[in-house]
C-alpha cells in the first residue's frame, strides 16, 4: 500500500492519447488522511497552483492504493500507477479533453468498461 499515480501522467503511461509537457506535475492518491497530512507537512502547500510540484488527495477507496501497478519497465514511469479504471474516471472529469481521450483510447489487453 502506498501512493498511486493518477490523472494525466498515469493516463499517458496507460497509453491514453494525452499530451503532457515533460515537466507536468504528477497527481497522486494517498491511502489515508494521516498520510495526506504527513505529505502536506513535508512537502508544504504550493503558493501558486501554476508552480505546484504535485497534487495529493486521499484515494476515493483504499483499494486504489493497495493495488498499484508497476509500469517502470513498459512505459518508463517510476511511480506505481492506479488501476486503469480509476485513471479513466479521473480523465473523464476533464471536460476539455477527457471524454475525447477516453473515446480514442484502445488499450491492448484490457477490456474497456466504457
Amino acid at each position: 500500500m502506498g501512493w498511486a499515480l493518477t490523472d494525466t501522467l498515469a493516463a499517458a503511461s496507460w497509453g491514453m492519447p494525452i499530451v503532457a509537457r515533460g515537466d507536468h506535475p504528477p497527481d497522486f492518491y494517498l491511502p489515508s488522511e494521516t498520510e495526506l497530512r504527513a505529505a502536506r507537512s513535508v512537502l508544504g502547500d504550493a503558493s501558486d497552483p501554476n508552480v505546484r510540484a504535485c497534487t495529493v488527495a486521499v484515494a476515493p477507496v483504499r483499494l486504489v492504493c493497495l493495488r498499484r501497478l508497476d509500469h517502470s519497465k513498459t512505459a518508463g514511469e517510476r511511480w506505481p500507477l492506479a488501476n486503469h479504471i480509476v485513471v479513466a474516471l479521473d480523465i473523464a472529469q476533464d471536460r476539455t479533453r477527457g471524454l475525447e481521450a477516453l473515446e480514442q483510447w484502445q488499450p491492448q489487453g484490457i477490456v474497456r468498461a466504457w
